[in-house]
């Protein structure tokens, strides 16, 4: 509808379509800017009369080429067809300030009435196809008319009526409201519901093991399978005493130079054949019950000294001496001090 540089003159008169005379200097004829058939928007412009004619029209291409005034938008007329004298008057394609698209003032794009029609897309999407999504959604939709929402495939927020509630599928492409449970209700699939789950009150009781096992036994996992397994060779009764059928594993290493034990530590073999050293006690803040076996194992002359930490003391002294092979200290912490047992 909008060419650049068309301008021809036509002393056509009357109201009907104009014979166009040819291009003025420096712009193009109609059929070389427009086309044949095609559609544009054109001004007429009489400069003896004053008269003027703003519209649209069609071209043609012939032995004389004319320009139809199909659409008159504005005229001296009063927005009618103009009855042009035979006067010369200039021809040329305008863009109309009704046709135009500029923002207002608030820098938004008006369009009024008018459709937006596009063989291309719009922001890489395809509005002919990508708009028959909208197909079956009445007009002037409101997207708090559940009817219109549901139609657009899409859920409203007032489904949902309570803190916690949750959408379960009831059916292919079908949703309904799962209503929160109680408090330390857990959600369980049930075949049975029309979601597939429930909210259930777990059971409060024993943890099933085998289908046999020792009473009082201390339950054990299977580090392979994971399975829970039970009479582990050790047992606790009701009074908390422990009984245990196999033997007791507990940590030992050999040490020949200075060494910090720690509350990991149960059996420490000393080899002082190179020097005398010295053992250091962890702190007894937090040694509470630690059970320390300290042995010296070489036939050397060099002791080996086992030393609190700080001022802490070993049966009221801050160092116990081991200065002969095989010599031995047991030790258990209370929490405030070390003693030989």
């Amino acid at each position: 509808m909008i060419y650049d540089r068309v301008q021809e003159t036509t002393a056509t008169s009357g109201t009907g379509p104009v014979s166009l005379a040819g291009a003025t200097t420096g712009f193009q004829t109609f059929v070389a800017g427009v086309g044949d058939g095609n559609e544009c928007y054109y001004a007429i412009v009489d400069s003896v009369t004053g008269d003027w004619e703003i519209g649209s029209g069609t071209v043609t291409d012939s032995t004389t080429d004319s320009l139809s005034r199909d659409t008159v938008l504005q005229s001296s007329n009063a927005g009618s067809l103009v009855n042009f004298a035979a006067n010369t008057k200039d021809v040329f394609v305008t863009y109309p300030s009704e046709k135009a698209l500029v923002l207002d003032g608030s820098g938004d794009l008006q369009l009024g009435s008018a459709d937006v029609v596009t063989s291309g897309t719009v922001d890489g999407r395809d509005v002919s196809t990508d708009g028959t999504k909208l197909d079956g959604v009445e007009a002037l939709a409101d997207v708090t008319d559940a009817a219109n929402v549901a139609t657009a495939g899409a859920i409203m927020a007032s489904t949902m009526d309570a803190k916690g509630d949750l959408l379960a599928a009831t059916a292919d492409n079908t949703v309904g409201r799962l209503i929160v449970g109680t408090n330390d209700q857990v959600l369980t699939a049930d075949s049975g519901e029309a979601s597939g789950v429930k909210w259930t009150t777990p059971t409060v009781g024993d943890v099933v093991g085998p289908g046999s096992a020792t009473n009082n036994a201390v339950a054990r996992f299977d580090t392979t399978t994971g399975k829970l397994l039970q009479d582990s060779g050790v047992t606790v009764d009701d009074n908390g005493t422990i009984n245990i059928s196999g033997g007791i594993q507990a940590s030992i290493i050999t040490k020949t130079t200075t060494y910090p034990a720690t509350i990991d530590d149960h059996t420490i073999l000393c080899d002082a054949t190179s020097a005398a050293f010295t053992v250091t006690l962890p702190a007894v803040a937090t040694s509470t019950g630690t059970i320390l076996q300290i042995k010296k194992t070489d036939s050397s002359a060099n002791a080996v000294t086992i030393d609190g930490n700080a001022s802490e003391t070993i049966d009221g002294a801050t160092t116990q001496i081991l200065s002969t092979q095989w010599d031995c200290l047991t030790i258990q912490c209370n929490g405030t001090s070390w003693y030989i047992i």
